[in-house]
Parts: structure tokens; sequence; C-alpha cells
């Protein structure tokens, strides 16, 4: 048996928003089936540094540490994994996460790293761990690679994830995230915990990591439910937020999945940060949501321009969207829209075409960002061809000050137009009454206007945040 410690780490950033480590959770659950013990230390939601720590993991010694990181926590990782091992020299430190599948040279030259993770962990980590148990130093198992080696041998995907344990949420203070900023900020209970429903998705937007891959893989609508109400009647969670890729991709499967928590009487909240396909929603469905609780449905829009959807692969029916926003707000739920601008070769009259397109929706909140390319993505490529990539640090990435811009239009055009844009959808009496009308809780109204001065500050020219 491995004593072994899950790890993540605090950056601080603008707009700080956080939600359960649901990958190591069921990590956890995975290696406390096989026999080991487990520790997890969310650092990010504790919003607390590494240093605070060191001497409790010193007295621990675990065999091994495992750390999860994004890409905006490379250079954390980078000191943390320097910083244990010269603490620990004996421990092995693995990390995992989606900078790991981007970023996989950077990682493994990361001085301290003894072996990187990509893609799903659950088995492959535990395996690894297994195997260093049984004495062997680098095991050739699938999507796990050491310092030094050739290829990394391609991943497994989990194709029952049926089979997987449900999350050892014994393992975090579930109450510590009721008290954090969650990923869209507005909430009907402060109760809440993420459920994750599928992995991978099929589409292409050349703007998406898609750290699992494009084949789509579901569990079963009565294997959710059982999550749903083991949360609810075990760890008092009023308020669930699924954040799959592509929950509504499978319309039977969500469909069943709103018949079960209805079946089983469970009065909750619902809502889904990541956003829903409008392309794959249709009447049933939404009245189905709506009928469980769902709040908030945010869309995936990006651009308006026909020409740009079809460069990114998104192919918006712009028709269909507009029918399921109306849909949306008629069922008595918020209807958000995700959109970005400054898409390679995007002009002026393209980003005039998606806020006129935003602005004459019946849309509650329009997300409006600038484009950043991530490493991994086709979109980093074209970055890459464009010369852009020179100065970028995509550590310090920031969608409103993005230090890559890849349209025809300027940077400070592109700030003053998003600025005019933000004025031009929220300055209108009947949507600021409507969402008045929608907030789940009326003060959240004050503190989206904060959000919205803070953009407005921001896209006029003010500093970055560190």
């Amino acid at each position: 048996m491995a004593d072994i410690l899950l790890l993540t780490l605090h950056k601080w950033r603008k707009n700080f928003q956080v939600g359960p480590p649901l990958g190591l959770l069921t990590m956890g659950a995975v290696l406390r089936q096989a026999g080991h013990s487990v520790r997890l230390l969310d650092l990010r939601a504790r919003t607390e540094p590494l240093s605070m720590h060191l001497d409790a993991i010193r007295a621990s010694a675990p065999d091994v540490i495992g750390l999860s990181a994004v890409i905006f926590d490379a250079a954390e990782v980078h000191a943390a994994a320097a910083q244990l091992k010269q603490l620990l020299p004996e421990s092995r430190i693995v990390v995992g996460g989606p900078y790991v599948s981007s970023n996989t040279a950077d990682v493994l030259a990361a001085p301290g790293v003894d072996a990187i993770v990509v893609g799903e962990g659950e088995f492959a980590f535990r395996d690894l761990v297994e195997a260093w148990a049984r004495g062997e130093d680098r095991p050739t198992l699938p999507g796990v690679g050491y310092p030094g080696d050739g290829a990394i041998p391609p991943f497994a995907r989990i194709t029952d994830l049926d089979a997987l344990p449900l999350p050892a949420w014994d393992l975090v203070d579930v109450a510590l995230y009721h008290r954090r900023p969650r990923h869209g900020y507005m909430y009907r209970h402060k109760e809440y915990f993420s459920v994750l429903t599928s992995r991978g998705c099929p589409y292409h937007c050349i703007f998406c990591q898609c750290t699992f891959g494009h084949k789509y893989i579901t569990r079963s609508a009565e294997n959710v439910v059982d999550e749903v109400e083991t949360l609810v009647r075990e760890h008092g969670i009023r308020e669930i937020h699924f954040v799959d890729d592509a929950f509504n991709l499978d319309l039977d499967r969500a469909k069943a999945v709103c018949d079960g928590i209805l079946e089983r009487g469970l009065d909750i909240a619902v809502t889904f940060p990541a956003g829903l396909r409008a392309d794959r929603m249709d009447r049933e469905l939404i009245d189905k949501l709506a009928a469980v609780g769902c709040f908030r449905i945010p869309y995936g829009v990006e651009t308006a321009s026909p020409r740009l959807q079809k460069m990114l692969k998104k192919n918006v029916n712009f028709t269909k969207l507009s029918e399921v926003i109306d849909a949306t707000v008629d069922a008595g739920m918020i209807a958000q829209g995700f959109f970005m601008f400054g898409f390679p070769t995007e002009t002026e009259a393209e980003v005039r075409q998606t806020i006129r397109f935003a602005v004459e929706s019946r849309l509650h909140f329009a997300t409006m960002n600038h484009v950043y390319a991530l490493p991994g993505t086709e979109l980093w490529q074209m970055a890459e061809q464009m010369g852009k990539i020179t100065d970028s640090d995509p550590v310090n990435a920031d969608y409103e000050n993005p230090p890559m811009p890849m349209s025809e239009v300027s940077l400070q055009r592109m700030k003053a137009l998003t600025r005019n844009a933000h004025l031009k959808f929220y300055f209108n009496p009947l949507r600021l009454w409507r969402i008045w009308r929608a907030m789940p809780h009326k003060r959240h109204f004050f503190g989206f206007f904060g959000l919205f001065l803070g953009k407005l500050f921001w896209y006029s020219g003010g500093k970055r945040g560190s």
C-alpha cells in the first residue's frame, strides 16, 4: 500500500473562480479501491500558498505526490515540483492535467518531476503507483512518460465510465466550495457541487484543447442520478453544476437524467457552467430542464460571422440558436451567450456583426472575451504560422488583454469595440429589467454590476492583473 498526496496549487487571478477538483476526487476513489492511502490538498480552493503546508507534507512523507495543473499554473507547478523534490527526495512526483497534455516536453523538463500522466489519469496513475511499489522504475504504461524518454505510449480512454467509483467527496471540505466564487458567479443555492457526466467531445473547434479526446463517452443516466442523489441526501447539496463539454449531445440521455431527478424527488437547482450545444436542444429538453430547477443555460456562440464559424469548425445555425434562446427565456431560465472577438483574419465588420446579434437577441447576459490561443489547439498552430507566438506566454493569458492579437483589427480598436459592445448590450432598460427579474437573488444584480464596471475598466486600457 502506498501513501499518496494529491495536490492542486493556488495562483491569484483576476476574476478568480474555482470549482471542486472532480478529477482528483475520482482518482482518489480509484486509488482507495486499490488499497492505497490517499489525502487531497486543494490549495486552489483554499487560496493558500504551498509554503504554508511544507512542514506538514515533510512530516507525512508521502510515497507519491500527484500534482494536477492547467496551463495558468505552469510556473507554480515547476516551482512546486523542484521544492517538493528537494524537501522529500525519496517521494515520487507525478504531474497530470490539461497542462501536461498541451505542454508535455516542458513538464518533463521541469526539475523534480519523476513522471507525467497524459489524458485520463485514474487507472494510469493507479497502475504507475503499483508498479513503483513492485520495484519497477520506469514501467511502460499507456499515457505515462518519464524525463529523458522518447515517445509516450498513447493514453487509453476509459470506455465504461459507470465502472468508475463515485468521487471521494470526504477528501475535501465540501462546504469550502460554497464560500468561493464559483464558475458563473450566480447561484440559487450556496450548497452546490459539480458533476461530470461525460468525457470527450466529437466536435473539432479550433480553440479547444479537448483534453479527453474527440470520442464522446457517457455515463448512464441512472449512474448520474445516483451521484446526484448521494450528494443531495448525504452531503446536503441543493444545487448541481453539470460541467460536461457536451452534456446534451445525446438528447435521450439528457432527458433521462432529468426524468431520474424528478422521479427520485430531488429538489435541486441546476446549471451548466460550460454551456450547452444549442443545435442539440429541443423544446422537450428545455421544458425538462426547467422542471428539474435549471435556472441558467449558457450557449457558445463565439461569432456571428458565417465565414468565421466555418473557419472555427463551430458551424452554429443562427436560426436554430435564436429559437433556442427564445425557448429558454420563455421557459423561465436565464439565457447567456459566450462570445469571442479577435479570431485570425476577423474584420471590424464581422466584430460588429457579432455585437449586433448579441444586442438584438433575448439573451440576459453576454460574456465577451478576446480570443486567446492555447497550446495544443489548431488556433495555436495558426498563431504560430502568423508569427504571433514569439512574445507570448500562455501562463499569463488574459482574455481581456490578449498578448497575441490575430485579427485585422488593432488591439486598441478591438478593446474599444468590446467596451462599446458591453455598453450597448447592458445599457438597455428592458434588458436590465429582465436581468433583475431573472436573478435568483437580487443581491447578485449588484455583484453583476461590479463585474460590468470591471469589464469597462479593463477594456478601457487599464493595467493587467498579475
